[in-house]
C-alpha cells in the first residue's frame, strides 16, 4: 500500500502542475500586475528609501491575505475528489486494492506542497519587481489558510463536483452574516460565529504572521491571535477528517 501510494504521488504532482499550477500562476500574475504598479508608484513618491521594504511588504500582505491567498487555496483544492468521480477516473485509480481515503489524503498533502511552491514563485516575482523582502512566517499562514479553506473544499468535493462554487458562496456568506450579526450581538451572532467557517480571523492571523517583527504587526504572543489560529486549524481539520470518513463509508460509484 505505501509503495503504491508513493508511486501515485508522482502522478498527483504532475497533475497538479498542469491542471492547477499553471492556472494558479496565471491568476497570480493577473493579480500581481496592478499590485506591482501600485508599489512602484508609492516607492517613487516616497522620500525615504528605507520605506521601500515596508511598502512592498504591506502591499503583498494585503494581497495574500485577500484575493491571492483565496485563489491559491481554492485552485489547489477544487475538485480534488469529485473530479475523479465525475470523469470516471476512480475506476482506473482503484482497479487494484487501494483505500480511496488514503489516496485523497495524500493528494491533499501533495497539492499543499504544490501551492506552497507556487506561493514561493509568486513571492520571488513580486520581490524582483518591487523591493526585496522575505516574511519567514508567510508559509505558516498559507498552511493555516490551506487547512481552513482547503479542508472545507475537500469535504464538499466528496459530495459534489460544484465544490468551488459552494465553498466560495459559503465563505463570502459567512463574512456577510458576521458583519450583520457579530458574535457580541446575541445568541444568533454566536451561533453564526461557531457554525460558519472562520474567514473573519484570517486578516488578524495573516497580518500577525507575515508582518511579525515589523512595525504595525500584531504580536504573536496575543491570546486572541493564538485562539484565532487554533480556530482556523481546528475548523479546517474537522472538515477534512469528515471528508475522509465519508470516503471510507460511501462508495465512489453512485
Amino acid at each position: 500500500m505505501k509503495a503504491r501510494l508513493g508511486r501515485y504521488s508522482t502522478w498527483q504532482l504532475r497533475d497538479f502542475v498542469f491542471e492547477r499550477g499553471i492556472p494558479m500562476l496565471v491568476v497570480a500574475a493577473l493579480l500581481l500586475f496592478p499590485a506591482v504598479a501600485t508599489v512602484r508608484a508609492m516607492i517613487r513618491a516616497s522620500s525615504a528609501a528605507a520605506s521601500e521594504h515596508d511598502i512592498a511588504l504591506g502591499t503583498f500582505t494585503t494581497l495574500i491575505v485577500g484575493m491571492l491567498g483565496f485563489a491559491i487555496v481554492l485552485i489547489a483544492t477544487n475538485g480534488i475528489v469529485h473530479n475523479d468521480i465525475h470523469r470516471g477516473y476512480y475506476r482506473f485509480l482503484f482497479a487494484k486494492p487501494a483505500a480511496p481515503w488514503r489516496y485523497y489524503a495524500q493528494s491533499f498533502a501533495v497539492n499543499w506542497l504544490g501551492a506552497m511552491f507556487a506561493a514561493l514563485v509568486v513571492l520571488a516575482a513580486f520581490c524582483a519587481l518591487t523591493a526585496p523582502f522575505f516574511p519567514p512566517r508567510l508559509f505558516a499562514f498559507l498552511t493555516l489558510y490551506y487547512i481552513a479553506l482547503g479542508g472545507l473544499v475537500f469535504f464538499v468535493s466528496v459530495l459534489t463536483r460544484f465544490d468551488w462554487l459552494i465553498v466560495a458562496a459559503i465563505w463570502m456568506f459567512a463574512q456577510l452574516l458576521r458583519a450583520m450579526f457579530p458574535a457580541s450581538s446575541g445568541l444568533f451572532g454566536r451561533a453564526v460565529d461557531i457554525v460558519f467557517p472562520p474567514a473573519h480571523r484570517l486578516g488578524q492571523v495573516g497580518n500577525a504572521l507575515i508582518r511579525s517583527g515589523v512595525a504595525g504587526g500584531v504580536r504573536l504572543e496575543d491570546s486572541a491571535l493564538v485562539l484565532s489560529m487554533l480556530w482556523l486549524l481546528g475548523w479546517g481539520t474537522v472538515a477534512f477528517i469528515t471528508g475522509l470518513v465519508l470516503l471510507r463509508l460511501r462508495p465512489l460509484a453512485r
